[in-house]
């Protein structure tokens, strides 16, 4: 029998993978530093800007790995 997993569990699962990848990267590299990288521009209080970083936080405690 299969055991298929949810596709949202495996997006988060794919993402935090990327990030572990981004994670070993050297400091200098182009993609790392943009991962942290705060944007600017004005945007309602009601529309808070979710950024790929927000995104990985949730997946951990989804995943359970904080």
């Amino acid at each position: 029998m299969l055991e298929l997993k949810p596709s949202s569990l495996v997006i988060n699962e794919g993402r935090l993978s990327w990030f572990g990848d981004v994670e070993r990267k050297n400091d200098a590299d182009r993609v790392k530093r943009c991962i942290m990288m705060e944007t600017g521009g004005i945007r309602k209080k009601d529309h808070l800007r979710k950024t790929w970083w927000n995104c990985v936080k949730e997946d951990m405690k989804i995943t359970r790995v904080l």
